[in-house]
This record gives C-alpha cells, sequence and structure tokens, in this order.
C-alpha cells in the first residue's frame, strides 16, 4: 500500500505497542477509471471545452468512478475476518472504516507497530509497510491510522493568558469594514450560497460565540448544521480558529445560506480523512475551509496524501 514506515529522528524506541492498545482504521480504497476521471475534470474546467461546468451527482460519480461495492465488501470482509469490528463502507465507498488493536492492525496489514517517546510524549507509528494481501492490491490505496504522530494543527495559537473566548466588544475591524477595503459594498451577499468549516472536538460555544459576533455587527442568523464525522469530542483547544473561520466567512460574506460545521473527533489525518470525503460525498455546501497543516512528509508516508487526493478528486468532478 502507499502507507510507508515512519522513521523517527530525535525519538526513543520504548518496545513493541501493547498488543490490546485500541486503533481505528480507515483503508482507503482505490479510484475505478482514474485516467478517463482526470480528462473530464480537465474538460469541465476548461472554458473552451463543451463539457465546461458541467458536473456529476454523488450517484453518477459512485456509479464510473468509485470502487466497486463487491470491492469494497471485499475489504469490509478481510477486516472483519481479521478480528476487526465496528467495520463501515462510507457512502461513496472510498473509505473503509473499523475498530481494531495493534494486534489485529499487525495481522491484517503485516506491519509492526512500535512505541515511541517523541519530545516528552508517548506516541506510536508502525515500523514497518503496511501492506494487504494480493487479492486486495488493485482495490487498496492506503491504510490510515497506523500513528498517531502525524496530528494536523490548527494556525491559530492562543497567546499565553488569553481569554478562552475572544472579547467581541472590542473588535474595531469587523465585517462590514473589510467589504468597504475591498470594495465589496454593491456585491451580492452569499445568501444562496451554503459554505462549510473543517473543525474538530466540540463546536458547542463556537455556534454560541457566532450568535454573538452576528448581534454585535448587526448581520443575519445563519443556519448551522454540525456534522460529527465520528465520535463526540469534549476537545475545546482549537475553538479559537474555528471562531475565525466561521466569524470571518459568514460575516464577510454578509449572509450565507446554510453554515455546516464537518466535526472530527481528532486531526490525525485518519479522522479528517473521513470529514473530508464526508463533505465531498455529499455535495450540501460549494467551498469548505480547513485552517490546520502538518508536515507534508508525515503526509505523504502515512498516505493520506493519495487518500485526500482521491476524495478531492470526487469533489472536482
Amino acid at each position: 500500500t502507499a502507507t510507508k514506515a515512519l522513521t523517527l529522528n530525535n525519538a526513543s524506541v520504548i518496545s513493541a505497542a501493547d498488543a490490546a492498545l485500541p486503533m481505528h482504521v480507515a483503508v482507503a480504497l482505490k479510484l475505478q477509471n482514474a485516467g478517463a476521471l482526470a480528462t473530464l475534470i480537465q474538460r469541465i474546467s476548461n472554458p473552451t471545452d463543451s463539457l465546461y461546468g458541467a458536473s456529476l451527482t454523488a450517484g453518477q460519480f459512485a456509479a464510473t468512478y468509485s470502487p466497486s461495492a463487491a470491492q469494497a465488501q471485499a475489504v469490509a470482509e478481510y477486516l472483519s475476518s481479521n478480528g476487526f469490528t465496528n467495520v463501515q463502507v462510507e457512502a461513496n465507498r472510498l473509505f473503509v472504516t473499523a475498530d481494531g488493536t495493534a494486534r489485529t492492525v499487525e495481522t491484517a496489514f503485516n506491519t509492526a507497530i512500535t512505541s515511541y517517546t517523541l519530545n516528552g510524549a508517548a506516541v506510536f507509528a508502525n515500523s514497518a509497510d503496511a501492506q494487504v494481501p494480493a487479492s486486495l492490491s488493485g482495490i487498496v490505496l492506503s491504510v490510515l491510522g497506523l500513528n498517531n504522530i502525524a496530528t494536523m494543527r490548527p494556525f491559530l495559537v492562543k497567546a499565553t493568558g488569553a481569554p478562552a473566548v475572544p472579547d467581541l466588544s472590542r473588535s474595531t475591524y469587523g465585517p462590514q469594514d473589510f467589504q468597504k477595503a475591498y470594495d465589496a459594498g454593491s456585491t451580492a451577499t452569499g445568501s444562496r450560497t451554503s459554505i462549510a468549516i473543517f473543525a474538530e472536538g466540540d463546536v458547542s460555544q463556537v455556534v454560541k460565540d457566532l450568535r454573538q459576533f452576528e448581534t454585535l455587527y448587526k448581520l443575519p442568523q445563519v443556519p448551522v448544521t454540525v456534522n460529527l464525522t465520528g465520535i463526540a469530542s469534549t476537545d475545546t483547544s482549537g475553538a479559537d480558529e474555528w471562531d475565525l473561520d466561521s466569524q470571518s466567512s459568514t460575516g464577510i460574506a454578509g449572509s450565507v445560506q446554510r453554515l455546516y460545521f464537518y466535526v472530527s473527533p481528532s486531526l490525525t489525518d485518519s479522522d479528517l480523512a473521513i470529514s473530508f470525503n464526508r463533505f465531498v460525498a455529499s455535495p450540501v455546501a460549494k467551498a469548505a475551509s480547513a485552517s490546520f497543516g502538518e508536515c507534508e512528509v508525515f503526509a505523504y508516508l502515512d498516505g493520506s496524501m493519495l487518500a485526500a487526493a482521491s476524495a478531492n478528486t470526487s469533489s472536482s468532478a
């Protein structure tokens, strides 16, 4: 598979991971007719082509370019036969997720899960490439979730001693000021367009902050839908970033039809891959914002770069 062993500098090996260590995996599957899909995307992106601006429904994409139902089922059955539980196939069949342990992961993917100490923290990672049987080699792209090191981080960092909730009453440059700065006063609002924000953890306070922001700047109250893409998390460490993303996007647009939060249980590659895939598989929003990032080397080695590219290709079509 595209999931390679992680070689960690400045890390100390503790031991082989505890066989009972809980692990959640997201197995990414290969697209069908990938070459034809790339050609189609080029054509619908070319203003001089007769297909310019065309699009596919989620059903049309799944029928022609998604892995087949039989392929997804083969992967699901393989995971189940190796002791994984809660095996689920995503609607567009680009991912199969499952819960297991370090032992089931090592057995199913012919790899080794090793425990390390890295920068004072205990972490785990696959110290051998992830493999699948030859019968699945044409189906499986990568296996995400084999480490807890490749983790996205929000760009906004809270200053030491800063309040947990921004004091909006002290703001001096609001959304209407940005509209003036960019000479957008006569531009139509985004009231006919739905947008999305990728987030993590508990966003209940973020929605409350948005309502306070709208009241302060006399903006219409935007309908909000929160889509959990995994188990609920109580983490609020990224709330400042989600505040900034949601308030800036809806405020500067003047209004949007609806704001969708795609909320992951963590910022690991495996959990975020499912958030991205849920967004592209259910085309309810025209645009999305993801304000976090990670070292590209990790995303390449653990296979999430290719998995994300595959999911985003379905959005382009």
